[in-house]
């Protein structure tokens, strides 16, 4: 199951008990360097579907080289007129995504959860497609997983009280 966020949680089920849980700094990692570093002037947020090429290229290198000299080239891109600073922003947003998402290869069984909505499902559906997961991808509405979310911690209370 995937929790995409600020602060995304994967967790990994067998047999109907949780047997791993680790938490990713995606979405903390992409605001501090798109609003908080000198990466901040070349980037733009714009509408995905306008650059989903440049999300796409983001995922596909995120494990082709140092991750900290892909971003330099965030800045580079700016200096010399390279991309866009929308292609920039969806750039960054694949790279860290497609990061994140390498963690799955050996962890991942039969099926991925995603559980999210809006732009964030978007994202990571169109990542997990590009990373080739797309058969066992199903995904929960926002809303259905703030229920299964209650439901377990009322469930966790109930036994420990």
């Amino acid at each position: 199951y995937i929790f995409p966020g600020t602060h995304s949680k994967h967790i990994l089920v067998k047999n109907e008990c949780a047997v791993s849980f680790k938490t990713f700094m995606t979405g903390e990692v992409f605001a501090l360097l798109s609003d908080h570093s000198i990466l901040k002037s070349a980037m733009h947020q714009g509408e995905f579907a306008d650059y989903t090429a440049s999300f796409i290229e983001g995922v596909n290198r995120s494990g082709d080289q140092n991750l900290l000299n892909q971003f330099f080239t965030i800045r580079a891109n700016e200096l010399f007129s390279l991309r866009s600073k929308e292609e920039n922003y969806y750039f960054l947003s694949g790279l860290l995504i497609g990061y994140e998402l390498a963690a799955l290869e050996n962890a991942a069984g039969p099926g991925i959860y995603l559980c999210a909505g809006g732009k964030i499902l978007e994202l990571y559906k169109t990542a997990l497609l590009v990373m080739g997961h797309e058969d066992k991808t199903r995904t929960f509405s926002t809303q259905r997983s703030d229920v299964a979310v209650a439901v377990g911690q009322y469930r966790i209370y109930q036994n420990h009280h």
